[in-house]
């Protein structure tokens, strides 16, 4: 869930800031609080320079602010563990049911894909080096744009998936593997070729820009894994096997930071008599 920032244009008049005032929506960028009696009022100063109005609150206070109203976001309930748990099951559950109609519409046999399972997940744990590998480089790249990716990831995930216990991490994780895999490398990869089904993945997961191309490589590799082993079961494994070490990453980083914050002195600091 990303928290969003409304832009409002154009000039209000005193009773649409007073409005938003009191309904929590709006900052004006100076504030002055003067106590007046009940039911004053004071004029607006015109139009030149800016707009002076005034807006009663319930404890009596006059809110005197210049030139205007400035939006400011309004928080969105955090993602707490329940929150994330109802909504990522059901959907990663049923991407399977979708890739079976797609299947049958296009007359293709998904059994034919879910052959050889013993070697295909070996295989798919043995393929989930290298894109490890690379989350390590990657995290480590002083990017900006790789830094926000962190940051939503940490920010927005991170407190929902500290949690999660590990069994409901795994679950998470397994039905991703098994309803992504399904629909892009076993449904829509036959027909529509492996570039366009990891654009599509890419598009699935379009966090920011950057967030997506990252997703498009890796559909790219699994795609080229479900190929290279003949099965599914390979690219299952690699993407089940992925998400659930980078659930482990993004929790670690967030109960660092967590840890950081409630530090009330810097570390090797003596205490005091």
């Amino acid at each position: 869930m990303i928290l969003s920032m409304s832009r409002l244009e154009g000039k209000w008049n005193r009773a649409e800031c007073g409005r938003e005032i009191g309904e929590g929506l709006c900052r004006p960028p100076s504030l002055k609080k003067r106590p007046v009696p009940p039911r004053a009022h004071t004029p607006g100063a015109g139009r030149g320079g800016g707009r002076l109005g005034a807006a009663s609150v319930d404890s009596g206070l006059i809110l005197r602010f210049s030139p205007g109203c400035r939006p400011v976001s309004v928080p969105q309930p955090p993602l707490d563990r329940h929150r994330f748990l109802r909504m990522a099951i059901p959907f990663e559950a049923g991407l399977v049911p979708v890739a079976v109609l797609w299947a049958w519409f296009w007359g293709l046999s998904l059994a034919d894909w879910l052959r050889q399972p013993g070697r295909g997940l070996l295989w798919g744990i043995v393929a989930t080096v290298p894109p490890l590998i690379c989350l390590v480089i990657v995290r480590a790249i002083p990017w900006k744009p790789l830094r926000r990716v962190g940051e939503f990831l940490n920010g927005v995930l991170g407190p929902a998936l500290a949690q999660c216990t590990l069994f409901e991490l795994a679950v998470v994780a397994l039905l991703a593997g098994l309803g992504e895999e399904l629909l892009f490398r076993g449904a829509l990869q036959p027909v529509l070729g492996l570039p366009l089904a990891s654009v599509l993945f890419a598009l699935a997961h379009f966090i920011t820009p950057t967030y997506a191309l990252l997703t498009g490589l890796m559909g790219l590799y699994l795609g080229w894994l479900a190929e290279a082993s003949g099965t599914l079961w390979t690219p299952i494994a690699t993407h089940a096997l992925y998400d659930f070490i980078a659930f482990l990453v993004v929790i670690r980083d967030v109960r660092r930071s967590t840890a950081d914050r409630l530090e009330p002195f810097p570390p090797g600091t003596p205490p005091t008599a």
